[in-house]
C-alpha cells in the first residue's frame, strides 16, 4: 500500500443495524475515516439495566469525539474507552448503581496497514482473510471462560443458560475502565475487519459472512442483508443485531 494513498482510497467501510424482535434497538455503531486512519465502533446496551440505548450511544459518541486526537493507537483506545466509560457513568448518576446504564463495546483503529482492537464485554472484532478468521477477540463472559478452561465446548456455549452473563462492560461502577487491547495486526489487501454485537455473531457464520463481504460488489447492501439474516436465524426472540465493516481492496 503506497504511502500517498489515503485509507479511503484503498478501503471501503459501512455499518448496519436491526432491531430484531426487541421493542427497542439498544445497539449503536459508527465508522469514521480521516486520512489514512479509520475508527470502527459497535456498542450493545445491556438489558436489565436503565437506558441501554443511551449507554451505547454515549460510548460510541465519546470514542468518535476522541478520534481527532493523534495519540498512538493503543493509547488512543485505552484513553478513549476510559472516556466512553465515564460518559456512560455520567448519564446514570441519579440511578441506583445496580440499575445504572451499561454497555458492551468493541472498537477497531485501522492505521495504514495495521489494526488495533479494544473491547469490553461480548461484542466482537474479527479479522478475516480469504474466508478464514485470523483474529477474533475473546468474550468477557462466563461461558467464554468455561470454554477456555475446557469445561464446555464452543458448541455447548451457544446454548448454555449463562451465555448472556457478561463479566466486563462500560458504565455501572466508577473507576478505571476494564478494557482489553490487541494489536497491531498486520493487514493485507482483501482483508475484512468486522465488528459486531452478539445478536449478529450469534445468528451467522461470521467467517462465511465476512467472505461474502470480501467478494461483494455492493458492500452496504450485502451487510444489510446479512444483518437481517442474523435476526431471522434467531427469531422469534432475535436480539438487536449490529455490525461495522472495513474492507481493504485487493
Amino acid at each position: 500500500m503506497g504511502d500517498k494513498l489515503t485509507l479511503a482510497m484503498h478501503a471501503e467501510t459501512t455499518h448496519a443495524t436491526r432491531t430484531g424482535d426487541r421493542a427497542n434497538n439498544e445497539d449503536c455503531a459508527a465508522v469514521v475515516v480521516d486520512g489514512d486512519t479509520a475508527l470502527l465502533v459497535v456498542a450493545d446496551g445491556m438489558g436489565g439495566h436503565d437506558n441501554g440505548e443511551g449507554a451505547s450511544a454515549a460510548a460510541v459518541g465519546a470514542l468518535v469525539d476522541a478520534f481527532g486526537s493523534r495519540a498512538k493507537p493503543a493509547d488512543f483506545l485505552q484513553n478513549g474507552f476510559q472516556l466512553a466509560h465515564d460518559a456512560v457513568l455520567a448519564i446514570g448518576l441519579s440511578v441506583p448503581v445496580d440499575e445504572r446504564p451499561r454497555t458492551t463495546c468493541v472498537a477497531a483503529l485501522v492505521d495504514g496497514d495495521s489494526a488495533w482492537f479494544a473491547h469490553s464485554g461480548d461484542s466482537r472484532a474479527y479479522l478475516v482473510r480469504d474466508g478464514k478468521v485470523v483474529v477474533r477477540t475473546r468474550d468477557h463472559s462466563h461461558v467464554e471462560a468455561m470454554v477456555d478452561a475446557g469445561e464446555i465446548t464452543a458448541d455447548q456455549a451457544q446454548h448454555h443458560p449463562l451465555r448472556n452473563l457478561v463479566e466486563r462492560c462500560l458504565g455501572g461502577e466508577r473507576g478505571a475502565v476494564e478494557v482489553e487491547l490487541g494489536g497491531p495486526h498486520a493487514l493485507q489487501p482483501g482483508d475484512v475487519v468486522l465488528l459486531c454485537s452478539d445478536g449478529f455473531w450469534d445468528g451467522v457464520d461470521v467467517a462465511a459472512a465476512a467472505d461474502r463481504l470480501g467478494k461483494s460488489k455492493e458492500l452496504e447492501s450485502d451487510l444489510e442483508t446479512i444483518t437481517e439474516e442474523a435476526c431471522r436465524a434467531n427469531a422469534p426472540q432475535a436480539d438487536n443485531a449490529t455490525a461495522a465493516v472495513l474492507r481493504l481492496r485487493k
